[in-house]
């Protein structure tokens, strides 16, 4: 009962922590996929942002110097390709650009935008004052906004500046429309400085640690991913944010992807749900199964108990003694009969022990057969104490029981008739002994009257008297075998007497034995006739004398 508890508690715990890491392995293959998935967004993102910045600075450099810019003030000829030119530079990039001024050294200026209408205004005016050039190529901010200066040099002296007002965050976030998934990716844009620089139209809020870290990771120029909470429209939501560093005009920025860390596992969810009530259903129907077989047993259990107690008093009750050996040799059950034979306190309980201990005389294995005749096959034994001696005799019994063999062990008192078998004995013996004396007496006038018969054997003798003679000495040979065949009964009896084991012929003994009788036959014109069947066979072995008899 312990032990099965154990094993369904222990089960128990094996399918939460199963199930638990089949849960934290979706997790993590799911954001390893996420991540892998942004990854690749935002490089080819981060790639497009950088190669159309490149672009952009090779056909600025490509305007200015194929041809002298600054005679577009001067030469009319010149003037309107050139203002051409800029204008199709500036559609190309008119995400990028906010506004072209071109200035040169004589106080003149040429502006060109883009109205709302996606309509060209330019102006061709001469200011009031000369406004200083620069002589490098320069990315400066005024009033927030940024501008990209680039000189222009005649004789190594700066002729004229382009000057370009860049919009970075409008250009940025026309490329992230082309990745952009509406409520699932937050897209924003981060300076090396920490700064975020625009969240593109979202409520974003993060953690200034975060923003450090990502900082810290884009000024090395290395790319990355972090999960963290992002507060999005006042909530807070657990994402996975994969950050970029990029080089945009001279200007380097960290482009950020962010989505909900459990996206993904959105739709695996109802599946897990699905396995983890059919998972706990089957554990609960496995529980009640295994609670029901448990109390099923337990009921047979106890039916057992009782039974194997009524069957216990039955056992003392039997006059012989029982005992039930397991097959590590323990005893399992003894009666009280069995206890009282083998002289135990009755007081002490030997089941559980070795039989070895409990039994430890001198088994008399080479029982005599007249025990096997009465008792049938066992084992002699005794067993004594300071006052009481037992004769028992054991016999053993195999059964198999749930696949056990045990061993049944009978025991009963055989003293009355051990006792029975010394007075049975003694009269044999008394018997024997009267016999051989008498035999003994008889013996004796009969050597006399052989020895008679011998000294008148060898005188001369008619033939009636050799013939009275010859009948006499048979008759005396007839009486020895009488008192031999008398020995041999009693010793029979007494279970004394050896028999021989020889080989002889069958037929050749009897034809002896008819041989002492036939002078008998032939007086009285009788004769003697021997008949044997032809399946007898004639070679035996066994005792020819005693057959004789």
């Amino acid at each position: 009962m312990r032990r099965t508890f154990i094993i369904i508690l222990i089960s128990v715990f094996a399918f939460i922590a199963v199930n638990t890491l089949f849960y934290i392995n979706i997790y993590k293959n799911q954001l390893a996929f996420q991540t892998d998935l942004l990854t690749r967004q935002i490089r080819l993102c981060g790639s497009a942002i950088e190669q159309n910045g490149l672009s952009f600075e090779s056909e600025v450099n490509y305007i200015l110097y194929s041809e002298d810019i600054t005679r577009l003030f001067k030469d009319t000829d010149i003037k309107e390709p050139e203002c051409k030119n800029l204008e199709l530079f500036y559609a190309k990039y008119q995400n990028l650009i906010n506004k072209i001024n071109l200035l040169d050294n004589q106080k003149h200026v040429y502006s060109l935008i883009l109205d709302k209408r996606n309509n060209f205004v330019s102006d061709l005016y001469e200011s009031q004052q000369q406004i200083a050039l620069l002589d490098r190529d320069k990315l400066y901010t005024e009033n927030g906004q940024f501008y990209f200066a680039i000189p222009v040099f005649k004789d190594n002296i700066v002729q004229s500046n382009i000057i370009i007002e860049i919009d970075f965050i409008h250009y940025v976030g026309t490329v992230f429309d082309q990745y952009k998934i509406e409520n699932t990716l937050w897209q924003w844009m981060m300076a090396i400085e920490g700064e975020i620089v625009s969240t593109f139209g979202n409520d974003l809020i993060v953690d200034s640690r975060d923003l450090e870290k990502i900082s810290e990771e884009i000024t090395e120029g290395n790319e990355g991913w972090i999960v963290h909470n992002i507060n999005i429209n006042g909530e807070t939501v657990k994402t996975v944010s994969v950050f970029f560093p990029i080089r945009l005009i001279r200007k380097d920025f960290g482009i950020i992807f962010s989505i909900k860390s459990d996206l993904f596992l959105q739709s695996i969810y109802l599946k897990i749900i699905i396995i983890t009530i059919a998972s706990v259903v089957l554990m609960i129907l496995i529980l009640y199964i295994n609670f029901r077989i448990i109390k099923v047993k337990s009921a047979e259990a106890r039916k057992y108990e009782i039974s194997e107690r009524a069957l216990r008093k039955s056992f003392d009750h039997l006059p012989v003694g029982l005992i039930i050996i397991n097959p590590d040799q323990t005893i399992r059950i003894m009666n009280k009969a069995a206890s009282d034979l083998l002289l135990l306190d009755n007081k002490n309980d030997y089941e559980g022990e070795k039989i070895n201990q409990i039994m430890t005389e001198d088994l008399d294995k080479q029982a005599e057969q007249i025990y096997h005749i009465a008792f049938g096959e066992g084992i002699k034994f005794t067993v004594s104490n300071q006052i009481h001696e037992n004769i028992l005799f054991k016999q053993t019994f195999t059964a198999d029981i749930n696949n056990h063999q045990i061993s049944i062990l009978i025991i009963f008192d055989i003293t009355p008739f051990e006792k029975t078998q010394k007075l049975d004995k003694l009269a044999h013996i008394s018997k024997s002994n009267l016999m051989e004396n008498m035999i003994h007496e008889i013996r004796t006038p009969l050597d006399e009257i052989r020895k008679s018969l011998t000294f008148l054997s060898g005188n001369k003798l008619s033939t009636e008297q050799k013939e009275h003679l010859q009948s006499i000495q048979r008759s005396i040979d007839l009486l020895e075998n009488l008192i031999k065949a008398f020995t041999d009964f009693s010793k029979i009896e007494a279970r004394e007497i050896v028999f021989e084991k020889i080989p002889f012929r069958l037929r050749d003994e009897i034809n002896l034995a008819i041989e002492q009788l036939k002078h008998h036959t032939i007086n009285k014109n009788n004769s003697i006739i021997t008949k044997i069947r032809n399946d007898v066979p004639d070679k035996i072995i066994g005792d020819p004398f005693r057959l004789r008899q």
